[in-house]
């Protein structure tokens, strides 16, 4: 959705990964996490400059965007454990130099993935062309980088991988279904609503990146969504899923000018999330509130979400609850039957957007000096 020229590469590399990472013998659990990890790998990339950075096989020595995408998934409880394994995904083993990165050893999961997002890089070459015909040239340039590039065991393991007349007929595909179904199923506990909107709070940030309304601005507007709806009485599950609403309602700017989300406004994204059913009312509420205009008469979540899109702009430009309050009274873009609550609420809806501003500068100077070579 960010870049087309990148479009698969994370589900490519993750089915690589995964295959790589089952013919070197690592336990299920190792498997299950080199498989996330490897679909997460360039979560850092939050520029048009970083999200290039894989494009070419010989890698740069400098990839902040490993950097960056590990200070990310830290702020995600469900994603944490596989933030080391993003960190250290660009170490080369250099005849066993990579095997540790300042005294802490490189997660296995880190090598098998570099191995992965190089061969797919590499593949990515020979796709106007015939990719089975260049298979024996493509084996060949990952097994020259062993012991340089890649440790060993992992090459040992890529050549068993890529003796399998299937991997290279699916390695062809350029068809996401064809990566999924190939993958085993991943047992693990449901994610809950909180696991959820813990994950939309990180792609808020993402999102802001590419926006013009501020690196809190989502945020902002995730917070109050779920803050009124709860003042509103609505039971908390769905304060939860109004709150998630508002951190992903700007989905749809991750999309560049040459893709369908783009052209239509975005409506393919929110089509393509209304598919996931434990989402979809999610997913239309943010589709709804991108087209409807009356303030009434729409749905109470998104009236709840477009009144706090608004107040999350508005408060850009006050800072005292009074003048808050005021602007509030004297708006017609926030329903009657919410803008009562508003003001009686300015106060702390004003705390929201200064304590979210505060850790949103925050995270954005860790990763500014994560940035610097």
């Amino acid at each position: 959705m960010i870049n087309p020229r990148l479009n698969l590469h994370h589900v490519r590399t993750a089915y690589i990964a995964w295959h790589l990472a089952r013919e070197s013998q690592l336990t299920s659990a190792q498997c299950r996490k080199t498989l996330l990890a490897a679909l997460l790998h360039d979560i850092g990339g939050l520029n048009e400059e970083s999200r290039q950075q894989p494009i070419s096989y010989y890698d740069n020595e400098f990839n902040n965007h490993a950097a960056v995408g590990a200070e990310l998934l830290a702020t995600v409880p469900l994603l944490a454990p596989l933030k080391t394994i993003v960190r250290y995904h660009h170490i080369p083993w250099e005849n066993g130099k990579g095997a540790s990165v300042n005294g802490a050893k490189t997660p296995k999961e880190s090598h098998i993935i570099f191995l992965a997002d190089r061969l797919d890089v590499l593949i990515a070459q020979y796709r106007t062309s015939d990719i089975i015909t260049a298979k024996d040239e493509i084996i060949d340039i990952i097994s020259s980088g062993e012991d340089t590039l890649f440790k060993p065991d992992y090459i040992r393991a890529f050549r068993r991988m890529t003796n399998s007349a299937l991997f290279w007929r699916i390695i062809e595909s350029t068809e996401f279904h064809d990566y999924i179904q190939d993958i085993p199923r991943i047992n693990n506990d449901s994610v809950s609503l909180h696991n959820f909107r813990d994950i939309a709070g990180m792609l808020a940030f993402i999102i802001d990146g590419f926006s013009h309304h501020g690196v809190q601005h989502s945020l902002v507007a995730g917070r109050i969504s779920g803050y009124l709806a709860k003042k509103m009485g609505i039971p908390p599950e769905q304060c939860l899923k109004i709150e998630t609403g508002g951190l992903l309602h700007n989905l749809s700017s991750l999309a560049q000018c040459d893709t369908p989300a783009h052209a239509d406004g975005g409506s393919a994204v929110w089509n393509e999330l209304c598919s996931i059913e434990a989402i979809r009312d999610i997913a239309r509420w943010c589709q709804i509130q991108k087209t409807v205009v009356a303030k009434s008469g729409c749905p109470q979540e998104v009236m709840i979400m477009k009144a706090s899109i608004w107040l999350a702009s508005l408060l850009q430009g006050v800072t005292l609850s009074s003048e808050f309050k005021a602007r509030v009274g004297e708006t017609a873009e926030i329903a009657p039957e919410l803008a009562g609550i508003v003001q009686q609420h300015s106060a702390v809806l004003l705390q929201i957007f200064q304590e979210s501003v505060k850790e949103r500068r925050a995270l954005v100077q860790r990763i500014n000096q994560l940035s610097q070579p």
